[in-house]
């Protein structure tokens, strides 16, 4: 779904991009600082504020928040969907993704 639309926007991306010791979901190359992360987070794997499902992994919260810390704080961008936002409301979710990559990519 996320793949489809950044093709579909002319936006060029990596899946599975290695950043240190960690492989985000999409990584696409931007204008400002290093880059621009995409992380697609699973509503059963991750704590999910939106439809506040708990994660089967009490530390996954912790986890992610000193994860995202440690790539904010090396100068990457993050964008953050959500497995239900996807689902729930797919047109908004593409909008946001779409709007926030261009502006991240654009030179």
């Amino acid at each position: 779904m996320v793949a489809e639309w950044l093709a579909s926007a002319g936006i060029p991306f990596e899946r599975q991009y290695e950043i240190g010791k960690f492989h985000v979901d999409f990584f696409v190359p931007s204008a400002f600082g290093k880059g621009f992360v995409i992380e697609v987070n699973g509503c059963y794997y991750h704590e999910c504020p939106l439809c506040g499902k708990k994660s089967f992994d009490p530390k996954s919260r912790i986890r992610d928040t000193k994860r995202y810390g440690i790539l904010t704080g090396s100068g990457y961008d993050l964008l953050v969907l959500r497995e239900c936002d996807l689902k729930m409301h797919p047109e908004a979710a593409r909008r946001r993704l779409v709007k926030v990559a261009r502006l991240m990519h654009s030179p």
